[in-house]
């Protein structure tokens, strides 16, 4: 047998080396340079130099000059900007649970104490929120709710025959089909209850986008402002206060509702029990202003479909040559359609209405191409270089949806990557899919009654914020193809099942089977 001693000394020694070589290798990380970035001043740092507006526009240019990989200090915070598909595929990608946790914003706090699903801290609670998301939006399940979308894109199309009105009808779609599949609602809620959700998304967005915004509240680089009193602070919890009463409103009629709806589906996962009653309303709640990712999405689609209409006539000719005329496109016509598919997917590239996708922030250190990135750090995903980098898109002003049938590999980020993709990704392109095919299948869009063109310069102004850009306000007129594709969409959409509690039970039996 060995002797103790010499046993307990092996492992000092063990323990001893394995702590000088931790610290060898953290000092030599330490050593390692932050990435470049243009030079700034002591203690306020690049915050002169901060973009006003069009943030990713002097981000790409910054990028264009020191790298994919650069480094900007605003006040006591250093944000890391990644501007390349490789850096982003490794970074969040691969080493995506370094770069899993959120920025804890003063102003973002304040609005949504941690509740909001997409931008909740990683920890317990995220993670307990994720798997009862994925009761019910994993891929499996949320194919189920293709009937459901395909009625819903049934009353789009049918009200375009009598309306211009686009905006309307794409918000309709979208919020219509959330609030049916969380809540159990009816398909189509009344005009107040889509004001509502959507006076909730818009004002969180006009009091937090000051909180993301490199030019925002003092407090966010200079922490010891919040000591003062400020106006926004008793907006940021009045709005909490509101959405957490509108938002338990809903989780309780889902409750008592008779049908299937995402809140019973959630609810008998062991993960429930992980969260009370304002976390489970704020988790679903929140998920209800992801809609309006693809709602801004199917108007940018929209705005293609005009302005491009060599590739609108490529589109419907497949269209024509698969589906023909005496139905309308469903989701079994996918696989045989993929020069729409690729219409879609370029229209979100070439204008897309995230440039910038929201923070992430180091949980730890990390090193790359030689740079140190230090915990804490804010980690930006710059959408917009990716999308307009010449080297991976050639000619990237063009709209030129064949570059995705040449190159199936090309990336897209539009509903992220990593531990914090967007969870509703197969819901978000069903939609996508479901109206942009049937509008394609139906109509000519040509100039408004008044015969006013489009100028496409206008349409890649910034009307947004730092992370949201949808397109300006524009008008069309949508024209059916022939009378027989308009008597097929009114007599179809007669017939078609309304009753929203028939098709979620469906839905709920369905699942059950899987």
């Amino acid at each position: 047998m060995s002797d103790p001693v010499s046993h307990s000394l092996r492992l000092l020694w063990a323990l001893a080396a394995g702590v000088l070589l931790y610290l060898y290798i953290s000092r030599n990380r330490r050593r390692l340079p932050v990435p470049p970035g243009p030079p700034g001043l002591p203690i306020i740092g690049n915050l002169l130099q901060a973009p006003k507006s069009e943030v990713w526009k002097v981000y790409q240019k910054w990028s264009q000059q020191y790298g994919p990989v650069i480094a900007v200090k605003y006040g006591h915070k250093t944000s890391i900007i990644l501007s390349s598909a490789q850096v982003v595929h490794e970074l969040l990608g691969r080493r995506s649970l370094k770069y899993s946790e959120r920025p804890k914003l003063i102003g973002l706090d304040q609005v949504t104490r941690g509740l909001h699903s997409g931008l909740m801290p990683y920890g317990p609670r995220w993670r307990a929120a994720r798997a009862l998301q994925g009761t019910f939006l994993r891929p499996s399940i949320a194919r189920k709710y293709r009937p459901l979308q395909e009625v819903q894109s049934q009353r789009v199309i049918h009200d375009l025959l009598t309306t211009n009105d686009f905006s309307r009808c794409f918000h309709r779609f979208v919020t219509g089909l959330f609030l049916t599949l969380a809540y159990g609602m009816p398909m189509w809620p009344d005009q107040s209850v889509l004001e509502e959700w959507d006076a909730l998304s818009r004002r969180k967005a006009h009091l937090v986008e000051p909180a993301f915004s490199v030019t925002g509240p003092m407090a966010e680089f200079f922490p010891f402002l919040t000591c003062l009193p400020a106006k926004w602070q008793d907006e940021c919890n009045d709005m909490y206060n509101g959405r957490t009463r509108v938002f338990g409103r809903y989780l309780r009629m889902a409750q008592s509702a008779k049908s299937w709806n995402w809140v019973k589906q959630q609810s008998t996962h062991k993960a429930a029990q992980e969260l009370d009653a304002t976390e489970h309303a704020h988790v679903m709640g929140s998920l209800g202003e992801a809609a309006l990712t693809p709602y801004h999405a199917l108007r940018t689609i929209l705005l293609a479909i005009y302005l491009h209409p060599v590739a609108v006539a490529q589109a419907q000719a497949e269209l024509d040559r698969v589906v023909g005329t005496d139905r309308l496109p469903t989701f079994e016509d996918i696989p045989q359609l993929p020069y729409v598919n690729a219409f879609i997917k370029e229209a979100v590239r070439w204008r897309t209405v995230m440039p910038m996708f929201t923070p992430r922030v180091m949980r730890e250190d990390d090193e790359y191409m030689g740079y140190h990135i230090p915990n804490g750090s804010t980690v930006l995903l710059n959408q917009w270089a990716i999308d307009h980098d010449e080297s991976t898109f050639p000619m990237p002003e063009e709209f030129r949806p064949e570059r995705w049938i040449d190159d199936p590999s090309l990336p897209s980020f539009f509903f992220g990557l990593g531990h914090r993709a967007c969870p509703g990704e197969q819901v978000g392109n069903d939609s996508l899919f479901i109206v942009t095919s049937r509008v394609l299948w139906a109509f000519h869009v040509g100039k408004d009654r008044e015969g006013c063109d489009i100028q496409p310069q206008s349409m890649y102004k910034s009307v947004g914020s730092t992370f949201i850009n949808p397109v300006p306000h524009f008008d069309v007129c949508f024209t059916p193809r022939d009378q027989a594709r308009q008597s097929l969409i009114e007599e179809g959409f007669d017939a078609a099942e309304k009753d929203a509690s028939v098709l979620l039970d469906q839905i709920k039996d369905t699942c059950q089977a899987i």
